[in-house]
């Protein structure tokens, strides 16, 4: 039998901060959670949809994780899944996320293949009733999630901002008179906990009394943040709305738009993570991991989501120009985009003279692109500034020479046609990590690099990423 859960978070990983516990702090639900799983174990092996319904910041995901990790579930079902769906969604995506997970493999750009066909039979053969199908037209009645009552409103506010202590006797009633002003909102109690969480509580907790839309709580932990977190925060909705984003992505992404430089004392990488989880400890950001998957991920509620995107496109941080492409017009052009820091064109594919043109954007320091050149143009070796390089790939034949001399990260995913990495990417010493997909030629080119990057610098610091479960597949969507 089968478990796919859509519109649920990853599995919770725990984590503590200095002062406060980081991730999300669970509340209530306990008759919802027991009528779900009820619904679920006690039926036959046939397909049926539960749905939860209740406005933004309810608690819709809080409920559906505690089902989706409660041991009795993951016993029970052979295959457990879950994925997102935003309002404007693209269903093959959909279908590939919960393929990835059943299969253990990512088809992504396997242009021929059916993945719906390939999901109903890998269902039907990993189910013990073998009665599984994508299709039926069992549903249970949609449950209508409850807001949380005033004695579970307190409760969950009162861990947000004192931890394991217990709130003192003086701030009691104030404290129990801002979760009345919540409504039973478990977002905008976890908002507005996380704000005075990190004041001083004395002083400030009376200066919340007021406080009771979700958007004003928001924006109240926005402004509360440091400087140098805003544009963090902001940058978060370049994602699309549900997205699970791998910490580990943030490092490049984040330096690319010159939000993190390294110090003295702290890499890159170590003030990039240091960002990640002072966003999560205001409650902004939640952070979450996929169940078999040590890599951290993050969200953000669609609320905050909403927020951002909004502030961001007034800041002029970014903006977005909706449209589903898979080739470009010839009449596009990139030369107006000078100072871009960073581009993403994963499942576009590029005619010769846009690929030209890419190399006139010297401020590049990310770039993600599917080409069917047989080579970079030489245009690119005007790309100075490019620190992570990840190439999608069904025809090439070689990878340019051209030099790169601050790249850290090299991705060649589905790049079947190319034939070895150049030796000369060995002279790069800023490079950090090679990661291949779907290409065992590569691997004794990237070895080769290296085994000379090993010998001149006396230094095991070049990684190489050769399967799944190492490579984050296409992580900059």
């Amino acid at each position: 039998m089968s478990l796919i859960v859509v519109n649920s978070p990853n599995k919770l990983v725990e984590r503590k901060s200095s002062k406060k516990q980081v991730g999300q702090i669970i509340v209530g639900f306990e008759e919802e959670k027991n009528l779900i799983i009820s619904q679920l174990t006690n039926r036959l092996a046939e397909l049926d949809v539960i749905s939860i319904i209740e406005m933004p910041g309810a608690g819709k995901t809080t409920l559906a994780y505690k089902v989706f990790n409660d041991k009795s579930v993951t016993s029970h079902f052979d295959i457990c899944a879950w994925c997102t769906v935003d309002q404007e969604y693209d269903s093959k995506k959909v279908l590939h996320k919960i393929f990835n997970q059943v299969i253990g493999l990512d088809a992504e750009f396997m242009e021929d293949f059916d993945v719906y066909d390939e999901l109903r039979k890998k269902l039907h053969s990993r189910s013990r009733e073998k009665k599984v199908a994508l299709h039926g037209k069992r549903h249970s009645d949609p449950l209508n999630l409850r807001l949380l009552r005033q004695e579970e409103s307190w409760e969950l506010l009162e861990k947000k901002v004192f931890g394991e202590e217990s709130c003192p006797d003086e701030l009691k009633d104030v404290g129990e008179e801002i979760a009345l002003k919540c409504e039973g909102l478990p977002l905008a109690l976890d908002m507005i906990g996380g704000v005075i969480a990190k004041m001083e509580v004395l002083n400030n907790l009376k200066s919340f009394k007021n406080e009771g839309e979700v958007m004003e709580v928001i924006e109240l932990s926005y402004y509360h943040l440091l400087d140098h977190l805003k544009p963090c925060l902001l940058y978060l909705a370049s994602y699309p709305k549900d997205e699970d984003i791998r910490i580990s992505q943030l490092n490049a992404l984040w330096s690319a738009e010159g939000f993190v430089e390294q110090n003295a004392m702290k890499s890159v990488e170590e003030v990039s993570e240091s960002y990640v989880y002072e966003l999560i400890s205001s409650s902004l950001v939640i952070l979450f991991n996929e169940r078999g998957i040590r890599d951290p991920s993050i969200k953000i509620h669609d609320l905050v989501h909403d927020f951002c995107l909004r502030k961001a496109e007034k800041e002029k941080l970014f903006g977005f120009v909706v449209g589903m492409y898979d080739k470009l017009p010839e009449n596009y052009h990139l030369r107006h985009l000078r100072l871009l820091k960073r581009l993403e064109l994963p499942y576009i594919t590029l005619t010769d003279s846009l690929l030209n043109e890419i190399g006139m954007l010297v401020y590049l320091r990310c770039l993600i692109i599917q080409i069917k050149a047989r080579a970079f143009p030489p245009s690119f070796a005007n790309l100075l500034n490019l620190e992570t390089l990840v190439v999608h790939n069904v025809s090439s034949t070689t990878v340019g020479e051209e030099s790169f001399p601050v790249l850290e990260e090299l991705q060649l995913l589905y790049c079947s046609e190319i034939k070895e990495i150049p030796d000369s990417f060995g002279d790069i010493t800023s490079l950090k990590s090679i990661a291949l997909e779907s290409n065992s030629q590569l691997e004794d080119s990237a070895l080769r690099i290296k085994e000379y990057i090993s010998e001149m610098t006396g230094e095991d610091k070049l990684e190489l990423k050769e399967s799944l479960a190492k490579i984050d597949l296409f992580p900059y969507k």
